[in-house]
């Protein structure tokens, strides 16, 4: 399923359209809005849910601005560009267009339990950026190959459930930890921490608690296991 064309009608013509053109125009800008971040995204998809407190408000705005290559050093900015270097168009880095300043590629967060990490990041990012860039690919992992694969799922459910924002999840490919979206080569993949994902390429990684407990946590040998996962 595709999006309709976008309509570029000025809203004091409206009166002139169609009931077509004017469902249309209200789809569109509908899904505009929903596609604005990753809260607008989770607000459209359960408004009863959905509370814009600040701190919400900030994780979404900075994963976004992570995602669009506008998150530096200074704070966040205009979206960089990409900067090849030695003119190999496949080596170099996103540069703020005007400063030159490297944007940076990775985010860390760290919040109390029960303020909306995961449900923002984890549970919303990956549909929201996936709908936005079908194209994309998305890696989700956690501290096992189940709680994960949940994440996985309720992804799916957020684009299976709201077709009116244009993208539909493949009949093909859809298993909780691995699905594609259909006629595009996005999808999104899951593993528990140490689980196989070698090989899989992903333009967008989201590691939710890779750490199961304390005594995980306090294991020399399991961060080091981890660690080397990881890298």
């Amino acid at each position: 399923m595709t999006a309709p064309a976008a309509i570029d009608l000025d809203p004091d013509l409206l009166v002139y359209a169609t009931a077509e053109e004017r469902r249309r125009y209200e789809q569109d800008l509908l899904r505009e809005i929903a596609l604005l971040s990753p809260l607008d995204y989770a607000q459209h998809i359960n408004p009863a849910k959905t509370k814009r407190f600040p701190h919400t408000e900030l994780l979404s705005r900075y994963a976004k601005a992570l995602i669009e290559h506008a998150l530096y050093d200074s704070g966040i900015s205009t979206p960089a560009v990409w900067t090849p270097l030695d003119d190999d168009p496949d080596d170099g880095a996103w540069r703020h267009p005007e400063t030159g300043e490297e944007a940076h590629e990775t985010l860390v967060l760290s919040m109390p339990p029960r303020h909306g990490k995961s449900w923002i990041i984890t549970e919303t990012v990956p549909a929201w950026y996936l709908t936005k860039n079908p194209d994309g690919k998305v890696i989700v992992a956690g501290f096992e190959s189940d709680f994960a694969k949940m994440f996985g799922r309720k992804n799916r459910e957020k684009i299976e459930e709201h077709p009116e924002l244009g993208v539909s999840v493949s009949s093909t490919t859809r298993a909780a930890d691995e699905w594609t979206i259909e006629g595009h080569e996005g999808g999104m993949n899951t593993a528990g921490a140490g689980g196989p994902i070698t090989g899989r390429g992903a333009t967008l990684i989201i590691v939710d608690d890779p750490v199961k407990n304390s005594e995980d946590a306090l294991s020399e040998a399991k961060r080091k296991k981890n660690k080397e996962w990881w890298e």
